[in-house]
């Protein structure tokens, strides 16, 4: 539900494909994880109206800015 509900928010800036959310799941430490769904805000808009979404839907979320180098 939340996928296509996001798809409704950021358009084709949803990724359900496992290539993409594997490397929006690893940076540079040890750590990974493969994220369900990954999604590409543009503003603080959407920001604000996939934050709603996520408690609507009980999806966790996590920010992830520029990563690790």
């Amino acid at each position: 539900r939340f996928a296509k509900e996001a798809k409704e928010i950021c358009k084709d800036r949803v990724y359900t494909d496992h290539l993409r959310r594997y490397a929006y799941g690893v940076d540079a430490s040890c750590y990974s994880y493969l994220p369900k769904v990954v999604v590409k805000a543009e503003d603080e808009r959407e920001v604000r109206r996939l934050i709603r979404l996520c408690q609507q839907c009980g999806t966790p979320f996590t920010f992830r800015a520029a990563g690790s180098s």
